[in-house]
């Protein structure tokens, strides 16, 4: 395990050492005073990029180490400025590949004083990620236009909450805020799609009991993938029983306001597969209960979006469709947003229309919270979702 772990970190450390430590030193082989700062600066990096090794040796685990918050955090950002510097660096290696073809139209060089620019630029960016990730978020409203939207539905106030990824770093005072932000909006519905913790029922029950002061007409979740490591049948029974949230399990509900119909479906994580446990079905779901019920509006809680095209079809009439996902943290940097996009079929953050015409549309959240194991937001930034459902 430890060398698993090890492999990630040593790349880090690596393309960083040989894109930018190395060349400097080649220039300065003869300066002793130099290579002593080098071989410093170089330790340092080896250190900051090997938290993975330091949380499984020291904390006993990877995924949640038992170690002080505040070591926590500071681990995190040390990990995150390695990993900006890379970027930085590779970005500085784009401009010396136009500057060989298109020579003097600027001039970079393997020096300390670019080096050091380096260092800066990445150590102001990983201060800046680093406090995007852990900050209580705030309310991001979306005015979603729904055609022949019944006036009934006009102005209807649902809140996503997702991600929240409650343990060391993100922890009960941080969950206490983000709980007075959401029940300030007055919202119509609370829905929350996945990965709520990271660690046991017996060691976050208290933390969790939080969620229990949402306010809202009604309340619904679903299970995240992260659940599955820490025993999601006992959390699908805390929701349940302790909180009063119930736990859409490839199932769905029905809200009724002011005569209106809406169909809340949910269904469980891909992560299932690995525990033997009761994969996702969302097409029977929504078959199942678009054959029951004539709704007025169908929502679809999925944490993760990947299959948000096909969940929409199955709603073969123009009934309005929203399915609301979380699992991708937005991207998390610009630079990983691609890369993220592509293991959820381009779905990564914000608003998509699936089917304008018929109504169908697919919401992403940027995630309220953020895993502990890359507390870090470059681009992106931290929501509690607030979509405010409006008539077009």
């Amino acid at each position: 395990m430890q060398l698993f772990l090890f492999i990630p970190s040593f790349a880090l450390f690596l393309l960083v050492f040989i894109r930018l430590i190395f060349p400097i030193y080649k220039n300065n082989k003869q300066n002793n005073k130099s290579q002593k700062l080098l071989f410093c600066i170089t330790f340092i990096l080896f250190i900051f990029a090997c938290k993975a090794i330091f949380y499984f040796t020291f904390g006993k685990s990877f995924f949640a180490p038992e170690l002080p918050r505040n070591l926590l955090i500071v681990m995190e950002f040390c990990y995150a400025f390695v990993a900006t510097l890379l970027f930085i660096t590779l970005c500085r290696d784009v401009l010396l590949i136009i500057h060989y073809f298109y020579n003097k139209i600027f001039d970079i060089k393997h020096n300390y004083k670019n080096l050091f620019t380096l260092i800066i630029i990445s150590f102001v960016l990983s201060i800046y990620g680093s406090y995007e990730a852990i900050k209580v978020p705030q309310v991001k409203t979306i005015y979603l236009k729904i055609n022949d939207l019944p006036n009934e539905l006009n102005n209807f106030k649902i809140i996503q909450l997702t991600d929240l990824h409650i343990r060391k770093i993100l922890d009960k005072q941080w969950l206490e805020k983000v709980v007075e932000k959401t029940n300030l909006t007055n919202a119509n519905l609370i829905l929350l799609t996945g990965d709520y913790v990271d660690d046991y029922v017996e060691n976050l029950s208290e933390e969790m009991q939080l969620l229990k002061s949402l306010k809202a007409y009604n309340k619904f979740a679903v299970l995240g993938n992260h659940e599955y490591f820490y025993n999601a049948t006992q959390w699908r029974n805390f929701f349940d029983t302790n909180l009063q949230i119930p736990m859409l399990y490839n199932d769905y509900k029905i809200v009724e306001y002011k005569g209106k119909k809406i169909i809340i479906s949910g269904i469980t994580d891909y992560a299932a597969a690995r525990f033997g446990l009761t994969l996702p079905d969302a097409e029977n779901t929504l078959l199942n209960a678009q054959k029951q019920h004539n709704a007025d509006f169908v929502i679809m809680l999925s944490h993760q979006p990947k299959n948000a095209q096909q969940n929409a079809e199955v709603i073969k009439n123009k009934t309005p469709f929203l399915q609301l996902s979380g699992h991708t943290h937005g991207g998390l940097t610009l630079y990983l947003q691609p890369i993220i996009a592509l293991f959820n079929n381009g779905f990564v953050n914000g608003l998509y229309a699936l089917n304008k015409e018929e109504n169908k549309w697919l919401y992403v959240s940027a995630g309220t919270g953020l895993w502990g194991g890359f507390s870090f937001r470059l681009g992106t930034t931290s929501e509690i979702t607030e979509i405010i459902l409006v008539k077009n």
